[in-house]
């Protein structure tokens, strides 16, 4: 092997290595830009759409099947928004720094850039379970990342057209990915997020259960 073949091999490994330290930033540079892009678009829903709700009062586990599409200021209203426009709102969680959009749906393309919403579960501020999905990104504190941390008593809040929604944290527990009782309520009205455990592995899922409080 002659030197110039070894330096070009130089070049090639040196080159290798700044993309490789480049990609994260790069990665996180458009996540950051489509979640201002959500935030931007969830911002602009708030200003031009006035939507004062009253929750009703709560009696069973299941939301109601309800059609009003009379009234434009119920939770059938606002999930018909959400689905239109492509963002549900933003959540929040103290304890690890978290303020996140949230979109309807929970393909690969949705969890890209934002939280997901269970769109065959209550919607937030209906009565039952609102389910929500989000990767325990590479990007540390990013979505789901650090959802290990939260412990019962710790706050949830999520924001839509409807008001904010406070919930607290009342279980944490690791099931297998088939194990679809954390999709049932427990609750009146609660929320359910779901992420992979342990990092980086699909093996379990970790599942944290809170209850509505406002």
């Amino acid at each position: 092997m002659n030197k110039k073949t070894l330096k070009r091999g130089g070049i090639a490994v040196f080159l290798l290595g700044i993309a490789l330290l480049i990609l994260p930033v790069i990665t996180g540079w458009q996540t950051s830009s489509d979640q201002q892009a959500l935030e931007k678009e969830w911002n602009d829903l708030n200003t031009s759409y006035d939507n004062p709700f009253t929750l009703p009062s709560v009696k069973a586990a299941k939301p109601p099947e309800t059609k009003n599409e009379e009234n434009p200021n119920t939770s059938e209203s606002s999930k018909k928004i959400a689905m239109e426009k492509g963002v549900i709102g933003k959540m929040s969680i103290p304890k690890i720094g978290l303020e996140s959009m949230m979109v309807p749906g929970v393909t690969q393309k949705d969890l890209q850039n934002a939280i997901g919403w269970m769109t065959s579960t209550s919607f937030p501020g209906e009565k039952g379970n609102t389910v929500m999905a989000g990767h325990r990104s590479h990007t540390y504190g990013q979505f789901f990342h650090r959802l290990n941390e939260v412990d019962k008593g710790d706050t949830v809040k999520v924001e839509t057209t409807t008001g904010p929604i406070l919930y607290r944290v009342y279980e944490k527990t690791v099931v297998k990915p088939d194990n679809l009782s954390v999709l049932e309520a427990k609750k009146e009205e609660e929320i359910t997020l779901i992420t992979c455990e342990p990092l980086y592995s699909n093996e379990f899922r970790l599942i944290v259960r809170a209850e509505r409080i406002n």
